[in-house]
């Protein structure tokens, strides 16, 4: 009989991992908000684990926490940023929306990036900066005045 309740608590788990309603963007087909059922017992002190799991994002991907802030309605949302093989993925953030310590909703920009993606840079700084003052091209440059400082 304890195998039986061993086996239902578990085939319950596994579905309230998957028990959420979500927004996709359109033109990368990744969610952008992720809505979670009442049942759904989420610890906000998860939140960098549970943006994972909700995004099947894989190992190589990191969400570091950079602030966090309550509302007046008594709701915390803490700003993830994500990283890819350690390396900032430039605005792919999320947000977890939570209350009373628990994980209601995530919202933000998932950047799906293949595991094989190199995130070698390709050119030297000092090519970059060149490439960049080409582009430019202006008269005169901040750096280069006597009010830079």
């Amino acid at each position: 009989m304890k195998k039986i309740y061993t086996s239902i608590a578990l085939i319950c788990l596994t579905f309230s991992a998957f028990s959420y309603n979500e927004k996709k963007d359109s033109e990368n087909d990744t969610p952008t908000f992720i809505e979670f059922a009442a049942s759904d017992n989420k610890a906000a002190s998860m939140s960098k684990h549970v943006i994972k799991e909700a995004l099947k994002a894989s190992s190589k991907h990191d969400y570091r926490e950079m602030k966090s802030e309550n509302d007046n309605l008594g709701y915390s949302h803490a700003r993830h940023q994500q990283y890819f093989k350690n390396t900032k993925v430039e605005f792919g953030t999320y947000v977890s929306h939570s209350k009373n310590g628990k994980i209601v909703s995530l919202s933000g920009d998932y950047k799906k990036l293949d595991d094989n993606h190199d995130v070698k840079s390709s050119i030297s700084e000092s090519s970059a900066l060149q490439l960049a003052l080409n582009k430019v091209n202006a008269a005169e440059y901040m750096w280069n005045t006597e009010d830079a400082g």
